[in-house]
């Protein structure tokens, strides 16, 4: 066999073991429940801190560039977080759009269900 039929028989089992788990995943995907609740008085599921951050940005009435300018960050960095595609965001950030959006990090993080105004949170500090 030439080194050309190696490479394709390799390529060739990677691929049928990336689709299998694909399959899987799918499978999981569909077939499990998803678990459900309140927030803002729609059934929803649960939401990670993009959805979160979203969801207290149009509340408050703010545009993505101006919560990001509010709290420091770019505006690229700011649609990078709310639509998660930047893993990892630092607590210092978190803390800062919560303060801009008036919820508390708890709530952004997934912590808490309701969005509490940043003033209750201070207040049993």
């Amino acid at each position: 066999m030439t080194l050309k039929g190696v490479l394709r028989h390799a390529l060739y089992k990677n691929y049928i073991k990336l689709m299998s788990a694909l399959k899987i995943m799918i499978k999981l995907r569909f077939s499990a429940p998803q678990p459900q609740s309140e927030v803002w008085g729609n059934s929803m599921e649960i939401m990670d801190i993009g959805t979160r951050i979203l969801l207290a940005r149009r509340k408050r009435g703010l545009r993505q560039g101006e919560v990001a300018k509010l709290a420091g960050i770019s505006a690229k960095q700011m649609s990078q977080i709310e639509t998660n595609k930047r893993p990892g965001v630092q607590a210092v950030t978190i803390a800062k759009i919560a303060q801009v959006l008036h919820v508390s990090t708890d709530y952004l993080l997934g912590l808490k269900e309701e969005p509490e105004p940043l003033e209750k949170v201070e207040q049993e500090a």
